[in-house]
């Protein structure tokens, strides 16, 4: 497969798009409170990337928007 190919074959790819926006409020381990927006499939998958971003954190309140 040449190179012309290859960057065709990865651009007609289906593009995976989040379908949801969740509304997050946090509690950081210092103590500061944070409103987030986050793209996911469902809430937990948007708990999931907020509890990797902020380690240690605390969820206040989770919802779509």
């Amino acid at each position: 497969m040449n190179r012309r190919n290859f960057i065709l074959a990865i651009t007609c790819l289906p593009f995976v798009a989040y379908s949801k926006t969740f509304k997050i409020k946090i509690k950081t381990k210092t103590g500061g409170i944070i409103g987030l927006r986050m793209q996911a499939k469902d809430v937990f998958a948007a708990i999931h990337k907020v509890k990797k971003r902020y380690p240690g954190c605390e969820i206040l309140e989770a919802g779509e928007i």
